[in-house]
């Protein structure tokens, strides 16, 4: 063929397969075939939707069809790509989903109700670990930024009563040596309630923050020391009412939401 051309029937065919009108397939042919000609990426197109297009194939020039092979094993490439990527983050999830236990009824001692219960549980447990310890690192951050590493002992920014519960914790940890540490820095030694009362002594310090976020840090402080009952509970492995798992779940994803807001202002 002295010029290649696209075969009318199998652009009508593509332009059907995908719901687009045939002068939108040639312009974006024009768009997408840079480096290669225009009809060896018609044909690559017709093979990626499965339309049958042999008998035009045969009828294109030598470099034409070279070009449709390269197309076509690039895009197999590319897929492979995809797919070890996706097996990779597949190995990554299994390496840190919780293993679920095969736990059966066992009574008088071990009722299905007290299972059922440690299911609910479970979901909740994530979501507080998650949302506590993000917070801890929030005030950390935040602090260390305006008053420098020693922020824990910076005059008037954590309260005397926060600091003696604190030193009690640690102290309590020293004694029972054999168990690892809770962390590394004071904040992790803070609950819920807690960390609400640094928040809010430290309001002209959060507040800028918060800008444009209805309640400025009330939006935070007034979930944590809501949820603080809850938090309670779940740190002494009683059940949670579904009412409370759900109040929890929407509160942390309230929190989670916001989070690139407040990452932004960092």
């Amino acid at each position: 063929m002295p010029k290649q051309i696209y075969k009318p029937a199998l652009l009508r065919k593509l332009a059907k397969k995908i719901g687009k009108p045939e002068q939108y397939i040639r312009e974006q042919i024009s768009k997408r075939s840079k480096g290669f000609s225009p009809v060896a990426y018609f044909v690559y197109w017709l093979t990626k939707e499965g339309i049958p297009s042999a008998v035009y194939q045969r009828s294109l020039l030598d470099n034409v069809k070279n070009e449709v092979r390269i197309l076509l094993q690039q895009s197999q490439q590319s897929r492979m790509k995809s797919i070890t990527a996706a097996q990779k983050i597949r190995r990554a999830e299994k390496i840190f989903k919780i293993k679920e236990l095969n736990i059966q009824a066992k009574l008088p001692l071990l009722p299905n109700d007290l299972i059922r219960e440690a299911h609910g549980n479970a979901e909740i447990y994530q979501a507080l670990f998650i949302f506590e310890n993000s917070v801890r690192y929030f005030i950390e951050k935040v602090l260390e930024k305006k008053c420098g590493k020693n922020w824990w002992n910076a005059k008037g920014i954590i309260n005397n009563d926060i600091k003696q519960k604190v030193r009690q914790r640690l102290q309590d940890e020293k004694i029972n040596a054999f168990h690892g540490k809770r962390g590394v820095h004071e904040i992790f030694y803070t609950d819920f309630a807690e960390l609400a009362t640094i928040i809010k002594n430290n309001a002209g310090i959060f507040n800028p923050l918060f800008t444009g976020i209805k309640g400025r840090t009330s939006f935070l402080t007034q979930k944590l020391e809501e949820l603080a009952i809850s938090r309670n509970t779940l740190a002494h492995t009683c059940p949670l009412k579904k009412k409370d798992r759900d109040r929890f779940l929407l509160y942390f994803q309230d929190w989670y939401e916001e989070l690139n807001v407040i990452n932004n202002r960092l």
